[in-house]
């Protein structure tokens, strides 16, 4: 009985089982008692068999996926590599009463989390709600502010950027009889670009000046902006916002 696997120690076991099962003849009858005490279906396929080598313990061979059957592999007497083997069905049931709790507890978590994605959901949209309201009141004040006082609407200077008349405080660009009308912060731009003609100026300064930051969203929004005021400056074809990549802006008058 020469085995690789098995070490000095495991002669003990094995000299202690041999003597246990002499005049012994397992049958299924002795097993089925066991596995009825704890409610497991019945045996089939039990056979005895004689192994090729010698293992100590059980082997157990696990079948399905739902309705699993457990294939037994036990030595009765090792020393002459004599055992059973048999078959076990193990019924659903069982199976989803070991995952009841499991089921239980992953079903709450999964409703605690739905509820976690539903207030975050809706705070973010609210935010958004606030956002875009503080937004429209401050773009609105500040136009506001900028407007000039009834007594003072004819006394305003223009800013010219070639034959086009800036009127800062306004909003507006004029050039002959057309007339064109800018957002606050297009005028914000512009004035920047205006009180440096034919001059870089840097785009970081302009973000700071106007937006406060000079954050990538900003720096979009920007983008979109002197877009719109290369449109508006069409009314003197000399005119022109040249872009400098990675620097600024140059507004040219001739």
């Amino acid at each position: 009985m020469n085995d690789p696997d098995l070490t000095g120690d495991d002669a003990y076991l094995i000299i202690s089982r041999y003597l246990a099962n002499i005049g012994k003849h397992p049958s299924l009858a002795s097993y089925q008692r066991l596995l009825d005490d704890k409610g497991y279906g019945k045996i089939s396929f039990f056979r005895h068999l004689d192994y090729k080598t010698v293992f100590l313990n059980a082997k157990y061979d696990v079948e399905g996926r739902w309705s699993r059957v457990v294939t037994v592999k036990y030595q009765t007497n090792p020393m002459f590599r004599q055992g059973i083997s048999f078959q076990v069905p193990i019924p659903i049931t069982r199976t989803l009463k070991a995952m009841m709790w499991q089921l239980i507890g992953s079903i709450f978590l999964f409703f605690i989390l739905i509820g976690c994605l539903y207030y975050l959901v809706k705070t973010i949209v609210f935010q958004k709600r606030i956002d875009g309201i503080r937004h429209e009141f401050l773009k609105n004040m500040i136009y506001e502010l900028k407007q000039p006082k009834e007594d003072d609407k004819g006394e305003e200077s223009a800013v010219f950027i070639g034959s086009i008349a800036f009127y800062y405080a306004q909003n507006e660009l004029l050039c002959g009889n057309s007339r064109v009308v800018i957002t606050s912060r297009q005028a914000e731009i512009l004035k920047l670009l205006a009180e440096n003609q034919n001059q870089l100026v840097e785009r970081d300064f302009i973000l700071n000046a106007v937006w406060g930051d000079d954050s990538y969203s900003n720096s979009l929004a920007l983008n979109v902006q002197i877009t719109y005021l290369r449109r508006a400056l069409n009314l003197d074809e000399k005119v022109s916002i040249e872009a400098v990549i990675k620097k600024g802006y140059i507004l040219r008058t001739c």
